[in-house]
Protein backbone atom coordinates (compact mmCIF):
# COMPACT_ATOMS: atom_id res chain seq x y z
CA UNK A 1 0.00 0.00 0.00
CA UNK A 2 1.22 3.35 -1.16
CA UNK A 3 1.06 6.09 1.55
CA UNK A 4 1.45 9.58 0.43
CA UNK A 5 2.20 12.63 2.78
CA UNK A 6 0.69 15.64 2.58
CA UNK A 7 1.92 18.76 4.85
CA UNK A 8 -1.02 21.42 5.99
CA UNK A 9 0.71 24.48 6.94
CA UNK A 10 -0.71 25.52 9.92
CA UNK A 11 -2.82 22.40 10.34
CA UNK A 12 -0.94 19.37 10.85
CA UNK A 13 -0.13 16.76 8.20
CA UNK A 14 -2.76 14.53 5.74
CA UNK A 15 -1.44 10.76 4.74
CA UNK A 16 -3.43 9.11 2.52
CA UNK A 17 -3.44 5.84 0.60
CA UNK A 18 -6.29 4.28 -1.63
CA UNK A 19 -7.96 0.63 -0.38
CA UNK A 20 -7.84 -2.44 -3.07
CA UNK A 21 -11.75 -1.54 -3.63
CA UNK A 22 -10.42 1.78 -5.14
CA UNK A 23 -11.74 4.26 -2.21
CA UNK A 24 -9.12 6.99 -1.38
CA UNK A 25 -8.65 7.50 2.61
CA UNK A 26 -6.86 10.22 4.33
CA UNK A 27 -5.68 11.05 7.90
CA UNK A 28 -5.48 13.95 8.62
CA UNK A 29 -3.25 14.67 12.18
CA UNK A 30 -3.72 17.83 13.69
CA UNK A 31 -1.34 19.67 15.68
CA UNK A 32 -3.53 19.16 18.40
CA UNK A 33 -3.30 15.65 18.35
CA UNK A 34 -6.99 15.34 16.91
CA UNK A 35 -7.36 12.81 13.87
CA UNK A 36 -10.10 12.79 11.63
CA UNK A 37 -10.21 9.75 9.05
CA UNK A 38 -11.26 10.98 5.61
CA UNK A 39 -13.25 8.75 3.03
CA UNK A 40 -13.44 10.81 -0.10
CA UNK A 41 -16.17 10.71 -2.63
CA UNK A 42 -15.78 8.85 -5.68
CA UNK A 43 -17.01 11.09 -8.06
CA UNK A 44 -15.75 13.91 -6.51
CA UNK A 45 -12.15 13.31 -4.87
CA UNK A 46 -11.74 16.84 -3.39
CA UNK A 47 -15.11 15.63 -1.39
CA UNK A 48 -15.30 14.09 1.74
CA UNK A 49 -17.96 11.30 1.93
CA UNK A 50 -17.31 10.47 5.07
CA UNK A 51 -15.41 12.54 8.12
CA UNK A 52 -14.70 10.36 11.36
CA UNK A 53 -13.30 13.27 14.26
CA UNK A 54 -11.33 11.58 16.85
CA UNK A 55 -9.41 12.56 19.91
CA UNK A 56 -5.95 11.53 20.35
CA UNK A 57 -6.89 9.38 23.12
CA UNK A 58 -9.60 7.94 20.71
CA UNK A 59 -7.03 7.85 17.57
CA UNK A 60 -4.58 5.53 20.12
CA UNK A 61 -7.63 3.19 20.98
CA UNK A 62 -8.03 2.74 17.03
CA UNK A 63 -4.97 2.20 16.27
CA UNK A 64 -4.26 -0.60 19.26
CA UNK A 65 -7.47 -2.15 17.98
CA UNK A 66 -6.46 -2.35 14.15
CA UNK A 67 -2.75 -3.39 15.46
CA UNK A 68 -4.11 -5.89 17.74
CA UNK A 69 -6.34 -7.78 15.12
CA UNK A 70 -3.30 -7.89 12.88
CA UNK A 71 -0.60 -9.39 15.13
CA UNK A 72 -3.59 -12.10 16.32
CA UNK A 73 -4.40 -12.78 12.64
CA UNK A 74 -0.74 -12.99 12.77
CA UNK A 75 0.25 -15.09 15.63
CA UNK A 76 -3.24 -17.42 14.18
CA UNK A 77 -1.14 -17.84 10.92
CA UNK A 78 1.81 -18.73 12.42
CA UNK A 79 0.11 -21.45 14.17
CA UNK A 80 -1.53 -23.11 11.12
CA UNK A 81 2.12 -23.13 9.74
CA UNK A 82 3.73 -25.16 12.50
CA UNK A 83 5.74 -22.00 13.04
CA UNK A 84 4.00 -21.68 16.91
CA UNK A 85 4.08 -24.81 18.79
CA UNK A 86 3.72 -25.71 22.77
CA UNK A 87 7.24 -26.07 24.56
CA UNK A 88 7.59 -27.09 28.25
CA UNK A 89 8.57 -25.14 30.48
CA UNK A 90 11.02 -25.60 33.42
CA UNK A 91 9.26 -26.42 36.97
CA UNK A 92 9.53 -22.84 39.31
CA UNK A 93 12.44 -22.44 41.14
CA UNK A 94 14.13 -25.53 38.88
CA UNK A 95 16.90 -25.22 36.20
CA UNK A 96 15.69 -26.90 32.92
CA UNK A 97 18.77 -28.90 32.47
CA UNK A 98 20.05 -29.94 35.64
CA UNK A 99 16.51 -29.99 38.29
CA UNK A 100 19.16 -28.23 40.55
CA UNK A 101 17.35 -25.13 42.47
CA UNK A 102 17.53 -21.79 40.87
CA UNK A 103 19.05 -18.42 42.95
CA UNK A 104 16.88 -16.18 43.35
CA UNK A 105 18.10 -12.69 44.33
CA UNK A 106 19.06 -12.12 47.29
CA UNK A 107 19.34 -15.66 47.91
CA UNK A 108 22.38 -18.39 48.01
CA UNK A 109 21.04 -21.33 45.69
CA UNK A 110 20.47 -24.12 47.21
CA UNK A 111 23.25 -26.54 48.69
CA UNK A 112 23.28 -29.62 46.07
CA UNK A 113 22.37 -32.84 47.61
CA UNK A 114 24.40 -35.39 48.94
CA UNK A 115 23.56 -38.16 46.03
CA UNK A 116 24.97 -35.20 43.44
CA UNK A 117 28.38 -35.57 41.41
CA UNK A 118 29.19 -31.81 42.43
CA UNK A 119 28.55 -32.84 45.92
CA UNK A 120 31.05 -35.74 46.12
CA UNK A 121 33.28 -33.72 44.20
CA UNK A 122 33.62 -30.89 46.77
CA UNK A 123 34.34 -33.47 49.60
Amino acid sequence: MEICPTPLPGVGLRLEFVTERGLRVGIVSHRTGRREVVVYDREDPDTAAVTLTLTADEANGMAGLLATTRLVERLGELHRQGGLGQRAEPHPGRLPTTGAASATPGHAPAPAPPSSPSYAAAR
